[in-house]
């Protein structure tokens, strides 16, 4: 069985990528934080967001969840490109 996050949205899971929601789980994250629960759903549907909350509450994951969601694996090619604007914050991502 695979584990799948629960408050994404009515309708909304994530697709049969165990990888990724094995990484999650493994994290120790058992349901999105705010910012994940309003930003993925968004994410997912392909808006762009723009979105603030404090340090420590989940928004890394508020973007990166969706962008690994979205990668093709059976494609050999860049699919996504992330760019921080601090050394610091490229550290953490």
């Amino acid at each position: 069985m695979v584990p799948v996050l629960s408050g994404l949205g009515v309708g909304l899971s994530f697709k049969e990528q165990k990888e990724l929601l094995m990484g999650i789980f493994e994290m120790g994250w058992e349901k999105p934080f705010p910012i994940q629960e309003e930003s993925i759903p968004i994410a997912l549907s392909g808006r762009d967001i723009l979105a603030r909350a404090k340090n420590g509450t989940g928004k890394s994951g508020a973007y990166l969840i969706p962008l690994l969601e979205r990668i093709d694996l059976k494609r050999d090619c860049i699919q996504a490109m992330v760019i921080v604007p601090t050394r610091e914050l490229a550290l953490q991502v």
